[in-house]
């Protein structure tokens, strides 16, 4: 027996009464009322000790004590409602225990109202072991008993008790109804839902309006719009309680116009709204992201004096945020006389819904400031906002907190704290968490398996597959779904054909969002012909599974093939939604044409999508990378928020297509807004400054950027290397190398970073420190090669240069243009016109390389030093495409240097019919003039 044993000293103001209730009950059960309250007795209420009553049971003269007269069994039942009424387990099963000392757990009376004591305290097994002793069970004691299974989920035992119920003859009463009703609407199950509702109206309780609400919301879970509004149409009086029903009904089946439409008719009859209702409203508004009319209802709720309760002003706060309004809602929160726990959380919330991560993070912190205390629904928010803006440290002191406070106990945190740590690659602290439970249900299982997924750990996934079964949890259809990533992450397509095998065996295969899964992971691994089998054979086409197979295409950079399913998706009688419309202007991102990219924008635009931030972001990036920057212009223009991403999409846009200036004067007006700039921005910030020779702002870029903490990635590292190699500030470029060595984060980028430094110490002069980075590389590519090769050749090392591409081919490596450019720069201006001509001749015949526009002007270049006039004009001649000044000026300048000036006139008048004339053509041919004196 879950119960509390209570000892001989223990002072309850129950513990004086029990052994003389029990004579009142025998004389109540002998037909009599209850025995005359005379002789020894004492009040239920005092503060007697235990030990009195004691006393008096064994027939001690207790002729000296003041004992009050005997409780009557009202006396007893009183106490046991007031005992309800408080709620507190401990004394409830203190006063349980007393009487069942003395047998009177079962008398009748008592037992039929101990059990609901019971239930309303939380201890529904001891209540039904009251309850089955009980020979005669009351209408009150069987609804209580179905309330208990229903709270402590178990709805279908309710269902099952009702049919005893019904063959005791017991009359069922609108509280039964509603308890069962809820039964229904928790299972989901329309059927039995039915035929309750059948049931209610023979028993003529159709018009209580408890049971008409319940009715309204089991209708609305199960999704069934008819019954819902059926049931509202046959309500004897509309008043504000049903329409409100109605309208939660609506909502709960996302029909949120519909519940618009529902107040605005109550305006039209000229009810007043209430609190609840406009609650409702808000709600629906919310969900529409119809912003416009919720601040009409802002308004009227302003006239009614009503936006300073708690609900109203948390759901107002709740449609700000949601809506992209976040300084709205953060005025709304402020302005609030009571802040509760709701208010704190629906405002973290809504900034970690919607992209606000490290806002929700600091209002955490301030909520922990004013000591706030934070209950479950708190702590989960908060280490979700942790999660997504990946604040890490902020995640451990909540998990701290956590345990202290004796929470990391309770399921939904404990896979809250697996979750986090998944998504944040922590998976060894998520998989402690995990091994702390005593039973981790599918939902624990999951989030870890998700972890191990998202982060290509595909063995681990196939491990905790199989250990969950073991242990009698079995997979469902979200733990299917983040083992299928597993495959699409780690390219294991044999593995998926393995689990698409196990889902036709077990009966899965026509599962929609299975179906999604399988598409999108043949679509990653460029299987588009079993992606398209899937979609095909699948019985339930829906726009998921079509979105999927886009946004394979789209990232392939497939535009066509990708506008193609579009076509057939619409034609098969489905409307593209955000997603698929999303997907399809990355797919004309990739293709950079404008004919596609016009087109879906017209979709948006059809759709009304052309307003929410995802979109309209969405549709900057598409015409940036596009370069068709006067619509990117237009339509960041029209948005109603300027949000990083917005501004990250435009600035690249201009920057990638050469419009530098535009994108540092937007810059600078971005941060004039107060939106603060990410790592790309600082990236393109510097490279802008770096292209346009600010190699001084550039530099200031770089200090602002580590003054404010800013954590540098690959690229800064890169764009800052290259401006110190550009104005050759080796000791900037020296604390940059310090900086990257002191990172554990860069081993992927390592080639890259590498290369960087080498080209930096190269054109600083100091190739001793580009050796020395050279040297510490394990696995040298050619990449690093060829920086080292142009290092040596912008310094006309050309022996060196020569060395070191023995030293390359020794590796087994074979070189490529860029290579044979730095040896035939070396070349030229070494004047080894030998070395260059067989260096250029081993490119072509040897390597299969063709020459390019710079190969042939080093050795135009070459030819026009070592006096081979003739011949670098008959190889210019020769180029299919010679139209390039830079190779005509070089010979010009070789005409001048040995004085031949038909050459230079004829080189000079080539240089005029192509077009290709410049100030550096002139002032040479004039130099020619005046140096033979003409």
């Amino acid at each position: 027996m879950h119960a509390v044993q209570a000892g001989p000293g223990c002072t309850s103001s129950f513990s004086a009464f029990p052994v003389l209730v029990k004579e009142s009950v025998q004389t109540h059960n002998n037909g009599h009322s209850a025995r005359p309250t005379t002789g020894k007795n004492v009040h239920p209420h005092s503060e007697v000790d235990v030990q009195l009553a004691f006393a008096w049971a064994s027939g001690e003269d207790l002729s000296s004590q003041v004992i009050p007269k005997l409780p009557t069994i009202n006396h007893v039942i009183n106490t046991i409602r007031e005992q309800r009424k408080r709620k507190d387990r401990f004394l409830s099963q203190q006063l349980y225990v007393q009487l069942c000392e003395y047998g009177l757990e079962t008398e009748e009376d008592i037992g039929n109202h101990l059990v609901p004591m019971l239930i309303t305290c939380g201890d529904v097994y001891t209540a039904q072991q009251v309850f089955e002793k009980l020979t005669s069970q009351a209408e009150h004691a069987w609804t209580s008993i179905l309330h208990g299974y229903v709270e402590c989920g178990e709805p279908h035992l309710a269902l099952k008790a009702f049919q005893h119920m019904k063959a005791g003859r017991v009359r069922p009463s609108t509280h039964t109804f509603v308890v069962l009703i809820k039964a229904c609407e928790d299972l989901r199950d329309l059927e039995r839902g039915r035929e309750l509702h059948a049931v209610v109206v023979c028993c003529g309780y159709e018009t209580d309006p408890f049971v008409n609400n319940s009715l309204l919301c089991m209708y609305a879970k199960c999704e069934s719009i008819a019954d819902v509004e059926n049931v509202f149409d046959h309500v004897p009086v509309q008043d504000i309680v049903a329409w409100t029903a109605l309208m939660t009904a609506y909502i709960e089946c996302d029909l949120n116009e519909e519940a618009l439409d529902c107040l605005a008719e109550i305006h039209s009859e000229g009810v007043r709204p209430d609190a609840v209702m406009f609650v409702c409203s808000l709600k629906a508004c919310a969900s529409l992201k119809a912003i416009d009319k919720g601040q009409m209802i802002h308004k009227e709720i302003i006239e009614e004096g009503l936006e300073r309760l708690p609900p109203v002003g948390n759901t107002l706060i709740d449609m700000y945020a949601k809506s992209g309004l976040f300084e709205e809602a953060q005025q709304l929160f402020n302005e609030l006389p009571c802040r509760d726990v709701i208010t704190w959380t629906t405002l973290i919330a809504g900034y970690a819904e919607n992209g606000q991560d490290e806002r929700a993070v600091r209002l955490l912190e301030q909520m922990q400031c004013e000591n706030i205390v934070l209950d479950e629904h708190i702590y989960v928010t908060g280490l979700k906002a942790c999660c997504s803006s990946r604040s890490i440290h902020k995640g451990f002191e909540m998990h701290i907190e956590i345990a202290v406070e004796g929470f990391e106990t309770y399921k939904n945190i404990a896979n809250t704290l697996i979750d986090m740590y998944s998504k944040l690659g922590l998976l060894e602290e998520a998989q402690g968490v995990f091994d702390e439970l005593d039973s981790p249900d599918v939902v624990s299982w999951t989030a870890l398996i998700a972890g191990y997924a998202e982060h290509g750990f595909h063995v681990e996934v196939q491990r905790c597959l199989n250990q969950m079964q073991k242990e009698g949890c079995y997979p469902n259809v979200p733990t299917f779904i983040c083992s299928l990533k597993a495959c699409s992450l780690q390219g294991s397509l044999d593995w998926g054909h393995k689990m698409h095998t196990r889902f036709v065996k077990e009966g899965f295969e026509n599962d929609a969002l299975i179906s999604c899964a399988l598409v999108d992971m043949y679509a990653k691994h460029s299987s588009f012909a079993e992606a398209e089998a899937v979609l095909n054979f699948s019985s339930d086409q829906n726009v998921a599974s079509w979105n999927a197979l886009i946004t394979g295409f789209a990232e392939q950079g497939a535009s066509e093939a990708a506008l193609e399913c579009l076509d057939r998706m619409e034609n098969f009688g489905l409307s593209s939604n955000e997603i698929t419309l999303l997907s399809s202007l990355k797919a004309c991102s990739k293709s950079v044409t404008s004919r596609c990219g016009y087109r879906v924008h017209n979709e948006i635009v059809k759709k009304g999508f052309e307003t929410p931030q995802t979109c309209g972001n969405a549709l900057v990036d598409m015409y940036g990378k596009c370069g068709l920057l006067t619509d990117a212009q237009a339509v960041f223009d029209k948005l109603k928020y300027h949000d990083v991403i917005g501004w990250t999409s435009l600035i690249a846009g201009y920057a990638d297509h050469g419009f530098r200036e535009e994108a540092l004067k937007h810059l600078k007006q971005m941060q004039l807004e107060g939106v603060p700039l990410d790592i790309i921005l600082w990236n393109i910030a510097i490279a802008c400054h770096a292209e346009e020779e600010e190699i001084e702002e550039a530099l200031v870029v770089h200090a602002s950027m580590h003054e404010q903490g800013i954590l540098f990635n690959c690229f800064s590292f890169m764009t800052a290397l290259q401006v110190c190699a550009k104005t050759a500030s080796i000791e900037v470029g020296r604390r940059l190398h310090i900086h990257i060595q002191a990172f554990k984060d860069f081993d992927d980028a390592e080639d890259l970073l590498s290369t960087a430094l080498i080209d930096m110490y190269a054109k600083c002069g100091s190739m001793n420190e580009a050796l020395q980075v050279f040297e510490q590389i394990r696995k040298k590519s050619l990449v690093q090669w060829n920086a080292i090769i142009s290092g040596y050749a912008c310094q006309v090392e050309s022996k060196l240069v020569f060395w070191t591409f023995n030293q390359m081919m020794n590796q087994c490596l074979q070189p490529d243009a860029l290579t044979f450019n730095s040896i035939l720069f070396a070349c030229s201006h070494s004047g080894l016109l030998k070395e260059g001509e067989m260096f250029y001749e081993a490119m072509v015949e040897e390597h299969n390389i063709l020459p390019q526009v710079r190969h042939d002007n080093c050795m135009i270049g070459l030819l026009g030093r070592s006096g081979c006039l003739n011949e670098a004009v008959l190889m210019l001649e020769k180029i299919p495409f010679s139209k390039d000044s830079v190779s005509w000026n070089s010979v010009l300048g070789a005409c001048r240097r040995s004085g031949d000036l038909e050459l230079s006139e004829q080189t000079f008048n080539t240089l005029v019919t192509l077009g290709q004339q410049n100030t550096t053509s002139f002032v040479m041919m004039a130099n020619v003039y005046a140096d033979i004196g003409k």
